[in-house]
């Protein structure tokens, strides 16, 4: 476990594998494990390898789609940021520190932004000379977040020791001690930065500030630090970047800052693309797009569920890229992912152990579904060949697919863009991501053919600007589906009155073909999600909920079926925090713990007296079996006597009441720690309830 960093904020899932050191298998691994019949040993380890190859090749896609769209935006930034002291402002009574707030932002953007600061791409104004033809000066660039700047203090150190880190020349300047400046002074900043002066010249790096999560920055602090900052401009050439992720309008700055700290400040305010329209570009792009083929397919419920947490919850690209990581690493428990793993050598040794049998047969008796397929495939060669096979027509439906859906979604939004197609009106897709959902599903017959219809009735400057549209879409597709589209470069060649009438049925027939039921595949399931349902538990598990089921039925909350249909247990039944707990939902706002002790302790006095009870019962009942066996085997046997027991004696009394309290003690901290409970100073003896809507 030594190689796990769990301190870096960059990793968004770490993985623990679980090592159970008992050698005994527990009692609920069957219903854990619904697939451990048909898989082998090694299974989930290759699975979660073939996992990560599959995530990070989809991943990597995605953030190279997000780049793109931010592109512009970054060059724009960067361009401002390398300008921002060539200019000056005529008329100012002191010169104003350029800062650069950029709305809905996120770490890859600023990432993004740094590296094209620091020339870490061959970006256009990053190396050579810009619109102007001066050539860009240089930056150095830190990083200040919300933990380092608790007071101005440690603000000031933690952006002056990030600068003074780095020597300004090639040699390290040795410090005096007695003689130094301290660290959070910003004349020591000053004097480094008048050394890296006399080091480069003209071409001085100017002093990039990227403040990450601005919205947790103290507001006095953040202002503390422009005014001390702001008499040493442009001597000291500081810039500030500012993420926030809060929308430009409402504006968060304007809103938090007092005109004072404002004046203080070159301020410009941009914003990333927004809305539905940009999480269309990436899912188009990542998984429709016709020059990349993804590793994995997702599904329509993992498709429906990225729509609504963008459009109803929170509009962040992160999240949705973690909605997609669950959602692979809920297709690779699958047994047949394995199918997956890129290294054919390892994968073909796996199968060959003699513990790979079942799943060997699982595997065959799916391929058998395939009238081309031989039944039975004696060898692992074999078997992955036909494996291949059969993902090579799976990645075929899913390449025409695709094709068909770029065509159907272009068709569609001319005619939304002409004003003859309503995508609000009823039984109309609303939505691109309500279409890409039921094309997963292998359904678009209700809305393929009236769209064909309209395509069979255009006629005059609609028809040219629609062929036109089509025209120009038929250059952009790359050569490996030319058969495909053989039929309509054919009939876009043409200038015939029959084009229109001709188009739209070659269009409906090519739609009706391209979107099928994928599921009838006999591996679909390697490389499509298809129809699995997404664990939406782990995006939003609802703890509250969770814990309250738990502590008002406990016995329903460990039920491992689909259906509860045991009768509710009795108060004395559950367990001591759930006891407490009940009692805990009948006070009111204030709880007086001796009373709630009292309660306690009644329960606990019917639960002793019942558990008391059965045992008697369960003793009598062995007794009666011995004296009938006695009877059977020898004669008549005496009747046991059972004896009245003593009253308990004060001793015990006492035991059973310290029993009672370290049991309320320990329920009262559980019930805590849970967040149960709150602290009050105005009366020792009570505690303050934090949940009033308990009831089930």
């Amino acid at each position: 476990m030594s190689h796990l960093n769990l301190d870096d904020l960059n990793q968004t899932v770490i993985w623990i594998p679980y090592e159970d050191d008992d050698d005994e298998p527990a009692e609920h691994d069957a219903e854990e494990k619904p697939f451990e019949a048909r898989d082998i040993p090694d299974g989930p380890s290759a699975r979660f390898q073939a996992y990560r190859a599959a995530w990070d090749e989809c991943l990597e896609r995605i953030q190279a789609v997000i780049r793109d769209i931010h592109a512009p935006l970054a060059r724009k930034l960067v361009h401002d940021v390398q300008k921002a002291y060539d200019t000056t402002l005529l008329g100012l009574p002191y010169p104003e520190i350029p800062t650069f707030a950029v709305c809905a932002s996120g770490e890859a953007f600023i990432t993004d932004i740094v590296s094209r600061l620091e020339g870490a791409e061959d970006n256009g104004t990053e190396h050579s000379e810009s619109e102007e033809g001066a050539t860009a000066r240089p930056a150095h660039v830190i990083h200040l977040r919300p933990s380092e700047c608790t007071n101005i203090m440690t603000t000031m150190k933690a952006l002056i020791s990030a600068f003074v880190s780095e020597p300004p020349g090639e040699t390290d300047i040795k410090r005096r001690p007695t003689t130094s400046l301290a660290a959070f002074d910003i004349n020591l900043l000053v004097a480094w930065y008048t050394a890296l002066q006399k080091h480069h010249g003209e071409n001085s790096p100017q002093l990039v500030v990227c403040m990450h999560d601005f919205e947790q920055f103290d507001p006095v602090i953040i202002s503390d630090l422009f005014h001390i900052c702001s008499p040493y401009i442009p001597d000291l050439p500081l810039i500030f970047v500012l993420a926030l992720v809060s929308p430009p309008a409402p504006s968060f700055i304007h809103a938090t800052y007092q005109r004072a700290t404002l004046s203080l400040l070159q301020l410009q305010i941009s914003s990333l693309p927004t809305g539905t329209e940009l999480l269309e570009r990436v899912i188009l792009n990542t998984f429709f797009d016709l020059e990349y083929e993804p590793p994995i397919m997702p599904g329509y419920h993992v498709l429906d569920l990225m729509a609504e947490l963008f459009t109803r919850h929170t509009p962040s690209l992160e999240g949705v890229s973690t909605v997609l990581q669950v959602a692979y690493l809920k297709h690779f428990d699958e047994p047949l992912t394995l199918l997956n793993d890129p290294d054919a050598r390892s994968l073909e040794k796996l199968l060959s152990s003699p513990d790979a049998v079942p799943f060997l047969d699982s595997v065959i008796s799916r391929l058998a579904r395939d009238a081309s397929s031989q039944y039975p495939i004696p060898k692992p060669k074999e078997l992955l060949q036909a494996v291949d096979n059969a993902r090579s027509s799976m990645f075929a439906y899913l390449r025409k697919l695709r094709l068909g859906m770029r065509l159907f979604l272009l068709v569609r939004a001319f005619f939304i863009k002409e004003g003859t197609l309503n995508p609000v009106a009823k039984d109309e897709l609303t939505t691109v991501f309500e279409a890409l959902s039921w094309g997963l599903r292998g359904y678009l017959s209700e809305w393929i053919h009236p769209l064909a219809q309209r395509v069979s009735a255009v006629s005059g400057e609609v028809k040219e600007a629609l062929l036109f549209e089509l025209a120009t879409w038929l250059d952009q597709v790359p050569d490996a589906f030319n058969e495909d589209i053989a039929g309509l470069a054919e009939i876009l060649l043409r200038s015939d009155d029959e084009v229109p009438a001709d188009l739209g049925e070659w269009l409906a027939n090519f739609w009706e073909e391209a979107v099928q039921d994928l599921e009838q595949e006999p591996l679909w399931d390697v490389c499509f999600m298809g129809s699995t349902p997404f664990p939406s538990e782990a995006i939003n598990p609802a703890p509250r909920a969770t814990v309250l089921s738990g502590l008002l039925d406990p016995y329903a909350f460990v039920e491992t079926g689909e259906t509860y249909v045991r009768p509710r247990r009795a108060l004395w039944e559950m367990a001591d925090t759930g006891i407490l707990f009940r009692r805990y939902l009948e006070a009111g706002r204030m709880v007086n713990v001796y009373d709630w002790y009292e309660a306690f302790a009644m329960a606990l006095e019917t639960q002793r007296r019942r558990l008391q009870a059965l045992k008697a019962e369960a003793d009598a009942e062995m007794a009666a079996q011995k004296g009938k066996a006695k009877a059977n085997g020898k004669g008549k046997g005496k009747a046991p006597v059972v004896e009245a027991e003593d009253d308990e004696d004060e001793d015990a009394e006492e035991k059973w009441k310290m029993h009672v309290q370290a049991r309320f003690i320990r329920a009262l901290h559980e019930l805590d720690y849970l967040g149960f409970v709150k602290h009050t100073g105005r009366k020792a003896d009570h505690i303050v309830r934090t949940v009033y809507d308990g009831a089930d």
